[in-house]
């Protein structure tokens, strides 16, 4: 037994080891890319008063800690969007 096979009888699998064989096209995760950084940037510019608030204590540190925290976000963001891409298109399976 191949190891695709056991990843796929363990239902772990995603990407290029999904059953059907196919690759995942890149644009797919531009898109997913994209999307989040877009979503990012509207949450960041809908929280950044607090966010200010709560870096002003870092003084010269403050401006890192505001692009850190919009980093974070777009990671977690991206890599949300990118699981419900990969499990709404057959390719990811949670058990």
């Amino acid at each position: 037994m191949s190891r695709t096979d056991d990843r796929v009888q363990s239902g772990r699998t995603c990407g290029a080891d999904a059953p059907d064989g196919l690759p995942v096209d890149p644009v797919e995760h531009y898109v997913t890319g994209f999307v989040g950084f877009a979503l990012t940037l509207v949450g960041t510019a809908m929280v950044y008063p607090a966010l200010a608030a709560a870096s002003e204590v870092l003084h010269y540190l403050s401006s890192t800690l505001l692009v850190f925290t919009f980093l974070a976000a777009w990671l977690l963001v991206w890599l949300t969007l990118e699981v419900l891409w990969e499990w709404r298109a057959g390719r990811l399976v949670l058990t």
